[in-house]
């Protein structure tokens, strides 16, 4: 059976199983070049179905990974999606307005399940252009695509003594008309929600709206706030941050959409009376606070002890650390997609009712021939050569203290550079990091995330062992051991955590040579691995995304497949 996952919510994309099996996932913003582009997702459905090797009429079912959200309107016409995306902020009463639809509309049943029924007509056509027809087509409930993706994704019951269930929580800014759900899985058993809190709830919008009235972009730039808390110690809006999210009995407060939201009045206008870092922190620190007691209320009634996240708030990786180092917590695990980009692979797991099987690898993206590669790099007439051991060259460059480019193999699934789209340099110079940081356009503040051989992971971060999968994914941050933070300053933000990719030979052994090549020069057990793009646009794709990227960003060498490529008459920018 052939089953195609689509999501058509922001980052949206598509996903293909074939007899039960993942064979392709991607979302549409590497392929149209958007960053987070929210739509039908037609480039990424083409992809899922070439890299399968499946006709788009041998496709037996469609499985939409959220029912209501977008709206018919948004779907109908969308154009207007991506307008009211990128104009609208969390503070406008036209949002208030969406979510108190989406939640009326599902209380009253009536009205979801006629737009859901006339989205599916709306789909039915998109997909009847591009050849899907006859298919059966379905919708999952946007909340169950992200229970199941972190459900059927966990490693926990793979172990030697697993445990009889676990606690899957998903919170984002609003999906079908919920904002958090907290459900227990059972293998054989699946998926039991046992709360679930509406738009309304308090959580929905506080770290959006954050976000926003500090200056950043909200549904994109909550990573810039996250690292900027870590830059104080001093917490003086801890009260306003009380005063809009508070949890009682495992269930936070209401918000009121009747009354409009503005920075310019409490608790918000108080911000401009002190520093972003003071602001963030205070919020930041409260968030972990609330989520702790929230998280600790559903363990114990559950009677639980393994813990599976799914959805956009946790995307913050110190939140996920700080749930990780619960006394009741363990094991802890992260769907790699957290956000509404899973949702076409969390759909698909969801109508499959998968039982939880570890997930190997996030490399379900295209990947591309030595020709095509050779190609783009003649095309842009850059000097390369191909060494008789590319990982080696690669480590090479790297214990030189190069900047290198790498783009090998299939395209990383989620919004982590795992190695296979990166940009790779040593953790060691501050001067290298602060040059990055210029050529990429970075904010200086936001700290980069080092790479690390499974086995030196624990002799480089405290806490590793209830995130030892999350950590493949770099979805927890860690606290760094002072051996580490000493050998690799640039790889360790300035409160003493990293965000480490634990990196095995399993999933990536290319990867997996160039560390263990690079500690044989080196004696430094991690690489820093930032994502392979330019400011404000996706990671790359293809060999020519790549060949682009590194042509403008200024990195020293590309590593493209087999090849590594030099710019003429450069060692690497202004450096």
């Amino acid at each position: 059976m052939v089953v195609l996952g689509i999501c058509d919510s922001q980052d949206s994309g598509a996903a293909l199983f074939v007899d039960g099996v993942l064979a392709a996932a991607v979302n549409e913003e590497r392929l149209n070049r958007m960053k987070l582009w929210g739509g039908f997702p037609a480039l990424s459905i083409a992809e899922v179905l070439e890299i399968g090797g499946v006709r788009p009429e041998d496709v037996d079912v469609v499985v939409l990974g959220t029912r209501i959200t977008p709206n018919l309107l948004a779907r109908a016409f969308r154009g207007i999606h991506q307008r009211l995306r990128r104009g609208s902020g969390q503070f406008g009463y036209l949002l208030n307005l969406f979510i108190a639809y989406q939640v009326a509309a599902r209380a009253l049943r009536v009205p979801e399940a006629v737009e859901a029924a006339a989205a599916r007509a709306v789909i039915r056509r998109d997909l009847g252009r591009l050849g899907v027809r006859g298919a059966r087509l379905v919708s999952v409930d946007h909340h169950l695509a992200h229970a199941a993706g972190a459900w059927a994704t966990a490693p926990f019951f793979a172990q030697p003594s697993p445990p009889e269930r676990a606690l899957v929580v998903t919170a984002d800014g609003l999906g079908d008309g919920l904002g958090i759900t907290v459900s227990v899985g059972e293998p054989g058993r699946g998926l039991r929600r046992v709360h679930a809190e509406s738009g309304f709830s308090a959580l929905t919008l506080y770290y959006s709206r954050l976000t926003e009235t500090l200056g950043f972009t909200p549904i994109k730039d909550e990573g810039k706030v996250n690292a900027l808390a870590a830059y104080t110690d001093r917490m003086p809006l801890l009260a306003e941050a009380r005063s809009l999210l508070q949890h009682r009995d495992g269930r936070f407060n209401r918000q009121n959409h009747l009354v409009p939201a503005s920075t310019a009045r409490p608790p918000y206008s108080r911000f401009r009376d002190h520093s972003r870092e003071e602001v963030a922190a205070s919020f930041q620190q409260h968030l972990e606070d609330e989520m702790r007691a929230f998280v600790r209320h559903w363990l114990a009634r559950t009677g639980t002890s393994h813990l599976c996240l799914a959805g956009g708030l946790f995307a913050n990786v110190k939140l996920n650390q700080r749930l990780a180092a619960m006394p009741e917590v363990r094991g802890l695990w992260v769907f790699p997609h957290m956000g509404d980009g899973g949702l076409a692979l969390g759909g698909c797991l969801a109508y499959l009712r998968a039982d939880p099987a570890p997930f190997p690898h996030a490399y379900w993206g295209p990947g591309f021939t030595d020709a095509e590669a050779e190609a783009a790099l003649r095309a842009a007439g850059l000097p390369f050569d191909r060494p008789a051991d590319p990982p080696a060259e690669v480590a090479r460059l790297l214990a030189e203290g190069k900047v290198v480019a790498r783009a090998t193999g299939r395209m990383e699934y989620g919004p982590r550079a795992l190695g296979h789209r990166s940009l790779l340099v040593q953790a060691t110079d501050p001067s290298t990091i602060d040059w990055l940081n210029r050529r990429l356009k970075r904010s200086p503040f936001m700290p980069f995330a080092p790479a690390v051989l499974d086995e030196d992971h624990d002799r480089c971060f405290v806490g590793g062992d209830r995130v030892r999968d999350a950590a493949r994914f770099m979805t927890v941050s860690l606290d760094a051991t002072p051996d580490f933070r000493k050998r690799c300053p640039g790889a360790v933000h300035v409160d003493g955590t990293a965000r480490p990719q634990r990196v095995t030979d399993e999933a990536s052994p290319g990867f997996a040579r160039i560390l263990r090549e690079y500690r044989a020069l080196t004696g430094l057990p991690c690489v820093i691995n930032t994502s392979f793009n330019l400011h404000e646009e996706p990671i790359v794709c293809t060999p020519a995304d790549a060949v682009e990227a590194f042509r403008r960003c200024g990195a020293h060498a590309l590593a493209l497949g087999p090849f590594v490529a030099r710019t003429p008459g450069r060692d690497g920018g202004e450096r």
